[in-house]
């Protein structure tokens, strides 16, 4: 069986290997960081001459890369994915591993090889030779994965997003409608501006996906529920920040008892709920906390601007006082006397005798 990795020279030219690999640079931030922090625990325990990796579980590396155990199975699939780690062992949990002499079972940790992609054609190997990584199904690049195409359309909508917030265009329209309709519920990053509020019945849309990313409860509901919660709060002037304290908080500042994380059936009733203790007997939305705030402060500013004024006045005022211009007379008398005896000592007159 045909296959197209080899093992690795070195422990160090793996790691570099593994580091320049095209996946594993275009990866973000962190994923590089664990996947450098994994190959230098794989390649330090990797054994002279055959770098063979043994007695490592799941369990180990976890502990060790203070991680989950999904998380280092993600991991360890990437690099079996990139043709830069070869199992050539399973290993199994306890629960199905024999019974040893003194009748207790223990795990059984996998056995690596550090691998590389190989330049050319290797010939075809016994799938038993523990010095190969074992054959993987091709991949083709006109087909790709479910979870690469989601990547692509939430990087084209947030460009999309990025390209009308500095020309300030307006979302609207089905094109920008299926972009964010087609989001994810738990995209990285942010897609609306939480202090801006929307006009229009796609921004409105837009600004459901930034709540349904921030919220967990509402990461169950469409964002056309979402939406039609909260329209009649952002035509009152509330942005997404004002809605989603308005989900946590009651109008007298305190927090709702249940955060909604579990035991909410419906999602759009729990919400039209809280949101009904921030309407008038009307029915209509009071004013947020944003803008209650907003106010206050400039209601602050306006009495510290009448209070300066009047300080001012009132030393005018003072100034102007006769008694006060009689005073300040004196003063400059006295000042005048002092310069010139100053000058008297510090020239005095010759006496003549």
């Amino acid at each position: 069986m045909a296959i197209d990795a080899q093992r690795a020279s070195t422990p160090q030219s793996w790691v570099s290997t593994v580091m320049d690999h095209p996946e594993v640079a275009t990866a973000r931030r962190d994923v590089r960081a664990s996947i450098e922090r994994l190959a230098t625990l794989l390649a330090g325990a990797s054994e002279r001459g055959s770098l063979l990796v043994r007695r490592l579980t799941w369990d180990r590396l976890a502990e060790l890369l203070e991680c989950t155990t999904r998380t280092v199975a993600r991991l360890l699939s990437r690099l079996h994915s990139c043709r830069l780690l070869g199992r050539v062992a399973p290993g199994r949990s306890a629960q199905y591993a024999p019974l040893d002499e003194s009748g207790e079972r223990h795990a059984e940790s996998a056995v690596y090889v550090l691998a590389v992609p190989s330049a050319g054609d290797v010939h075809a190997v016994d799938s038993g030779d523990e010095s190969v990584t074992p054959p993987h199904p091709p991949v083709s690049s006109n087909t790709p994965s479910r979870a690469s195409a989601m990547g692509a359309h939430e990087a084209a909508s947030l460009a999309a997003m990025e390209e009308a917030r500095q020309s300030g265009r307006r979302l609207s329209g089905p094109a920008d409608r299926r972009l964010i309709e087609g989001l994810p519920a738990s995209h990285r990053s942010p897609f609306w501006d939480v202090h801006r509020v929307p006009a229009t019945r796609v921004e409105m849309l837009a600004a459901a996906a930034e709540m349904r990313r921030r919220s967990l409860p509402l990461r169950r509901a469409s964002l056309r529920a979402i939406r039609a919660a909260a329209r009649d709060f952002w035509v009152s002037g509330w942005s997404v920040a004002d809605v989603l304290a308005a989900l946590d908080h009651r109008p007298d500042g305190s927090l709702w008892p249940h955060s909604g994380a579990h035991g909410v059936r419906s999602v759009r009733a729990w919400t039209c709920y809280r949101l009904r203790r921030w309407r008038d007997r009307q029915g209509q939305p009071i004013r947020s906390t944003s803008t209650r705030r907003r106010e206050e402060r400039m209601a602050l500013l306006a009495q510290q601007e009448t209070d300066r004024l009047e300080r001012l006045a009132a030393r005018q005022r003072a100034a102007e006082r006769p008694a006060t211009a009689a005073t300040r007379q004196l003063v400059e008398e006295a000042r005048r006397a002092c310069r010139a005896g100053a000058s008297r000592l510090r020239h005095p007159q010759p006496t003549v005798g």
